[in-house]
Parts: C-alpha cells; sequence; structure tokens
C-alpha cells in the first residue's frame, strides 16, 4: 500500500492509496478550479502504477464546481482509456446533489 498526501493552502487534500490492483483517491476540502489539477495527477500517478480499478472518495468535500466535476470526468476518461473500471464510491451530500442534477450518476456513481 502507498500513500501521498498533498495539502494546499486553503486545506484541499488528496490521498491516494494501492490495495491490490485498486487505487483510492480520498478527497477532502473544496474541489474547484484552483485544486482540480490535483485530483487528475493523483488519478494519472495511479495508472501509471497499473492499477485496473480507480475509486474516488469524495466523501470529505464540501464543494465543488463544474471545474472540479470536469476534472472527475477527466479521470474517468484515463481511467478507462487505460482499461480500468471507475466509480464514486463515497459523496458528500453536496457532491452527490451536483452529480445527479447533472444527470452523470450512472455514469460515474458505483455500483459494484
Amino acid at each position: 500500500m502507498t500513500t501521498a498526501d498533498d495539502r494546499d493552502a486553503e486545506g484541499f487534500s488528496v490521498s491516494t492509496r494501492r490495495e491490490g490492483a485498486r487505487g483510492v483517491v480520498a478527497l477532502v476540502g473544496e474541489l474547484d478550479l484552483h485544486t482540480a489539477d490535483e485530483l487528475t495527477t493523483a488519478v494519472s500517478g495511479l495508472l501509471k502504477q497499473k492499477v485496473t480499478r480507480v475509486e474516488v472518495d469524495a466523501g470529505g468535500l464540501s464543494f465543488a464546481d463544474s471545474a472540479g466535476l470536469r476534472a472527475v470526468l477527466m479521470a474517468r476518461a484515463a481511467a478507462v482509456e487505460a482499461g480500468a473500471t471507475f466509480g464514486v464510491t463515497v459523496a458528500s451530500g453536496t457532491v452527490e446533489r451536483l452529480i445527479e442534477i447533472t444527470g452523470l450518476s450512472d455514469l460515474l456513481f458505483d455500483d459494484s
């Protein structure tokens, strides 16, 4: 299991861990224009480790905007392109609502 932690001045953090062939990205704080690249960088790092499943734990997010949602979609696309499956396994109420009102529930929410 590997762990990486990055925190910015606004309290946003991304942590990753690998559990066998599964990579988990945990997000805390606000996922927005200023922090979105950290998510895509974290997912890229896991994919370089040849994970076959990427899971996003967004339960610690207090806010996400369209740039943050775009980053999640880009992370999903990168995972699929690499042959991995992708799912948001946990979401805060705010993020869950954003995903639902944009019609992306079936695409992003984990159903396994």
